[in-house]
C-alpha cells in the first residue's frame, strides 16, 4: 500500500510595507532651541507663514488665499532625511535655506522640479548678483547650504558640488565704505547721544521712557522717503520704547 504524500505547509511571511506614520500636515521639525518648522507651509505656494500664538496659533494667516502646489512627493522626501548634524544645522537648512529656494521657484519657475539642476544654478546666482549689489547679503549662502545639504543626503553629491559658489565677500558699491559726511558723522551723533543719555540714567538710578537713540525728526524723514504706512511708523516708534522695557521674566523675578 503507497504511502500518502504529505501536504507541504508553506509558511508565507506578512509582507511588511513602509508607512508614513504622518500626514504632511502633522510633519514637523523642531530646532535645538525649541523652533518649530511645519511641513505643511511647504504645500503652498510662496511657503505661506502660520500664526505664530494665541488661539490660532500653527494656522495659515490668510488660509482663503492658499494655492495648492504639487509637491507633497517631494516635501516627503524631505521630510524622511535625518540630520547629519546638529538638529540646529538640520533646521536651519530646511526653515531657511529650502524654504527661500522654493519661494523664488513659487515665484519664477512654478512649473519647474524642484531639484532640477537648472533651476538650482538660476536661483543661487539671482540671488549672488543681488548680494553683490547689496541687497539680500546673506540669502544666497543660505539658499546654497540648504540645497548641498539636501542634495548630499539623497546621494547626489556631484550635483552638490556643482552648485554655483557664492563670494564671501561683497563687492564694492552698496556694501562699500560708508561716507564720511553722509553716513558716519550721523551715526556717530547718534551713539554718542545715546550713550550719554544712558550714562546719564545709570548714575541717577533712572529708567528711560524711550531709548535715547530714538530721532522722531529722522523717523519721520525716513518715513518721507519710504512711504510707510501709518502702522508702520508706529511700530518703528514702539519698538524704541519696548527696546529699554524690562522683559516679563525680569518683572516677575524683579531683577530689572
Amino acid at each position: 500500500m503507497a504511502g500518502k504524500r504529505k501536504a507541504i505547509k508553506v509558511v508565507t511571511k506578512p509582507k511588511t510595507a513602509s508607512v508614513e506614520p504622518l500626514s504632511i500636515d502633522d510633519m514637523c521639525i523642531e530646532s535645538s532651541r525649541g523652533a518649530k518648522f511645519r511641513f505643511k507651509r511647504l504645500r503652498y505656494r510662496g511657503v505661506p507663514s502660520l500664526v505664530a500664538g494665541g488661539d490660532k496659533k500653527g494656522e495659515f494667516k490668510n488660509p482663503d488665499e492658499l494655492v495648492f502646489v504639487n509637491r507633497d512627493e517631494f516635501i516627503r522626501e524631505v521630510y524622511r532625511l535625518k540630520s547629519t548634524g546638529s538638529t540646529e544645522s538640520h533646521h536651519t537648512h530646511i526653515a531657511n535655506g529650502l524654504v527661500a529656494y522654493l519661494k523664488y521657484l513659487d515665484e519664477f519657475e512654478p512649473q519647474a522640479l524642484p531639484l532640477a539642476n537648472d533651476n538650482m544654478e538660476r536661483c543661487i546666482k539671482h540671488f549672488h548678483n543681488l548680494r553683490l549689489n547689496g541687497v539680500t547679503p546673506f540669502k544666497s549662502k543660505a539658499i546654497r547650504g540648504g540645497l548641498a545639504y539636501i542634495l548630499k543626503q539623497l546621494g547626489r553629491e556631484s550635483d552638490a558640488r556643482n552648485l554655483p559658489g557664492v563670494a564671501d565677500l561683497e563687492a564694492s558699491g552698496k556694501q562699500g565704505a560708508l561716507d564720511i559726511e553722509t553716513e558716519l558723522k550721523p551715526i556717530g551723533r547718534i551713539l554718542t547721544k545715546g550713550y550719554r543719555a544712558l550714562i546719564q540714567h545709570i548714575k541717577n538710578d533712572t529708567h528711560p521712557d524711550i531709548h535715547p537713540f530714538f530721532d522722531e525728526p529722522l523717523l519721520n524723514e525716513m518715513n518721507a522717503k519710504q512711504g510707510w504706512v501709518w502702522r508702520k511708523l508706529n511700530a518703528q516708534k514702539r519698538a524704541f520704547k519696548q527696546a529699554v522695557q524690562p522683559s516679563q521674566q525680569a518683572k516677575i523675578k524683579k531683577t530689572f
